[in-house]
Order: C-alpha cells, then sequence, then structure tokens
C-alpha cells in the first residue's frame, strides 16, 4: 500500500520533483516517496515557481506502473503459471507497495504468460495507459482535499485542473510528471501549506494552520498518505475514474457557470457543463458545439468576486 513506501527524507532540496528525475535517470524505480523541510527551487504547473519555506509539507511519489506487489522473482513465475485468468489480469495492475528496482525478467515473462493466455481478451496484459496520466491530478486534488477537511475546520473547493482552495486561496501545488513511458512511471508532486503560504503570487495563498489547523508537517504527511491511499484504490488504473470526476465535481467550483478559458493567445467563453469521461472541460458556448479543453487556464467569476471579498 502507498502508507507503507520508503520515504526518503531531505532537509533542503532545489526540488522534490527535480530530484525524482535525478534518481530515476541514476536507476532508482520506486515506488518511493520524497520529503523535504524545504525547497529552493520548487515548481509548479506551467513551469511557474512555487514558493517553499519550512514547516511545509513538500513530496514527490515515484510511481511506477508496471509491477506487481512485493513478491520475488520466483514467486512471482509462480503465481503467474498456476493463477487463473481472472487472477492473471490482475497481476501487472499498478503497484501501491514496494517491490524490486526495476523490470526484471520475472516481469517481463509475467507479461508474456498473461498474454499467451488469451490474445483474443485485450486486457489480459493489462497496464496502464499513459492517456490516463492527467486523471491523477485529480486523485491527489480529492486527497489534499480531504487533508484539509481532516485536520482543519475549513471546507475546500476544487478549481480545475487540480487546485484545492480555501476561501479562492490555494492551499496546495500539485504537480504530476512522467519519468518514463516505458515503463511508465510518475513523479506525482505535492506541496501541502501548514505553516506559511506563498506571497507575492497573482492570486491568493493560505494554510492550513491560517484555517484554524493545529498541526505540523508530519501529521500532515501521514494523513495525505492515508487519503493518497484511499484515492489511488478508488481510481483503480483508471478503470474508476468515473467515481473519482464525481467526486471531484461535487467538490468543485464554477461547474454550471459562464466561465472562460485562456489557451496561449485564444481566449473562449462558455457554460463549463463539466469533465468528460477523461477528464476535460466541457465549455459550451453561447452557439455552437461545446469545446473539449484538455489544457489552459481557467478564469471563473465567481472565484474572482469570492478572492476580491465577494460573495
Amino acid at each position: 500500500m502507498i502508507e507503507q513506501v520508503r520515504v526518503q527524507y531531505y532537509t533542503s532540496i532545489d526540488s522534490t520533483n527535480i530530484e525524482a528525475h535525478r534518481l530515476f535517470a541514476s536507476g532508482q524505480r520506486g515506488p518511493l516517496f520524497l520529503l523535504a523541510d524545504e525547497q529552493t527551487a520548487g515548481k509548479g504547473r506551467l513551469d511557474r515557481n512555487w514558493a517553499s519555506l519550512r514547516g511545509n509539507c513538500y513530496s514527490t511519489l515515484i510511481l511506477p506502473f508496471c509491477h506487481s506487489a512485493g513478491v520475488t522473482d520466483k514467486d512471482l513465475i509462480s503465481r503467474v503459471a498456476t493463477a487463473s485468468p481472472g487472477e492473471k489480469r490482475q497481476f501487472p495492475l499498478l503497484c501501491q507497495c514496494p517491490f524490486p528496482f526495476g523490470e526484471g525478467g520475472a516481469t517481463r515473462r509475467m507479461r508474456s504468460l498473461c498474454a499467451a493466455e488469451d490474445n483474443s481478451d485485450q486486457h489480459s496484459n493489462a497496464e496502464v495507459d499513459i492517456s490516463v496520466v492527467p486523471q491523477i491530478g485529480f486523485v491527489i486534488a480529492l486527497a489534499v482535499a480531504d487533508v484539509v477537511r481532516t485536520l482543519s475546520p475549513a471546507e475546500p473547493k476544487l478549481k480545475w485542473p487540480n487546485d484545492v482552495l480555501v476561501g479562492g486561496a490555494k492551499i496546495a501545488g500539485i504537480l504530476s510528471e512522467v519519468l518514463s513511458t516505458n515503463p511508465l512511471t510518475i513523479a506525482i508532486g505535492c506541496g501541502i501549506n501548514v505553516a506559511h503560504s506563498p506571497t507575492g503570487l497573482a492570486y491568493p495563498a493560505t494554510c492550513l494552520n491560517a484555517e484554524g489547523a493545529n498541526t505540523d508537517r508530519d501529521s500532515v504527511f501521514q494523513s495525505y498518505r492515508a487519503a493518497l491511499a484511499k484515492w489511488f484504490t478508488l481510481w483503480n488504473n483508471g478503470q474508476g475514474f468515473a467515481a473519482i470526476r464525481a467526486a471531484w465535481v461535487q467538490q468543485a467550483i464554477g461547474i454550471g457557470e459562464t466561465v472562460s478559458m485562456t489557451i496561449g493567445t485564444q481566449h473562449l467563453t462558455g457554460t463549463f457543463e463539466g469533465l468528460t469521461e477523461q477528464g476535460a472541460v466541457v465549455l459550451k458556448p453561447a452557439i455552437g458545439p461545446p469545446h473539449i479543453l484538455h489544457a489552459g487556464d481557467l478564469h471563473i467569476p465567481s472565484l474572482a468576486r469570492l478572492r476580491n471579498g465577494h460573495s
């Protein structure tokens, strides 16, 4: 389980996500949590800077999507060879507990056995497709929202694609990056404001202790790991994204409103009707078919009013 993944601690580092790239390049395949007291070069979505003072929670999870769980190569081969067809389809799914680094011969043999069992069954060699990677941001946002509710009296709101807000102010920074596509491995970066919040931003920010919590970094990290395990289990390698999407929509701000989306120099306006099956924004203009938007900056008038102190 994610709650049992080993944690590597840092007193100070440029960025836990940057360190994840370095470790992966040197042979580290995860799963592994990186947890830092401070970051000197924290970053967010679209390469925006994210201030990272001591007292907050800065972590990155190196998460592989190709290994079975906690068994030796010998055990793995034996399990696959004697498993039923239904059991075989479960082995290659997302690993949520420690496993030897890299993709060993047993994993490759496991795949060939699963595929050979029934070539007509496209799920027999089940792996997580890179197309579901954007869904992970929604999983992380829901986990952070759980942390906020668990440790403070605040009621968080979610803004597409992965912002977690309290009273319109940002309380966390989330950045997932692909370390490798073969095998698929993701670096899931998350900075949760505990004792401090960044200043000098284009938008307001807050922290847990400013919102009524009385907590510390270690307590926040443990809460985050538990919430992450819960939501990743529900997500189930993308098979459970419908439930993730429904939970996200329930906590979202802006749905049903007239909003705008900026994509480079392009500006689109319409009703925010919801999310597609893959998590893209459905924006319905006054005239014409809906726009399906996978990237961009979403501008929500009610959020702007909230941030300006209006209801």
